[in-house]
């Protein structure tokens, strides 16, 4: 009795994360080179959405100018 073929598995080609910037390759540490499945423009992904304190808007975070 012959059996059937199973289906190939889809290939995982990563097409989600082109838009994540690749952090080694921010730093000038990416090995992967062409075949890093993360994005290696400066340009490609949206700005994260940046959080500002509450206590440095008031002016009164503790941390002053080194405040995040």
């Amino acid at each position: 009795m012959a059996e059937a073929a199973a289906p190939a598995a889809p290939a995982i080609t990563g097409a989600w994360t082109k838009h994540v910037p690749c952090r080694y390759f921010m730093h000038g540490l990416c090995k992967e080179g062409t075949n890093c499945r993360y994005s290696h423009g400066l340009n490609t992904s949206q700005p994260a959405a940046v959080m500002i304190c509450k206590f440095f808007q008031k002016g009164n975070c503790v941390f002053g100018d080194r405040c995040r």
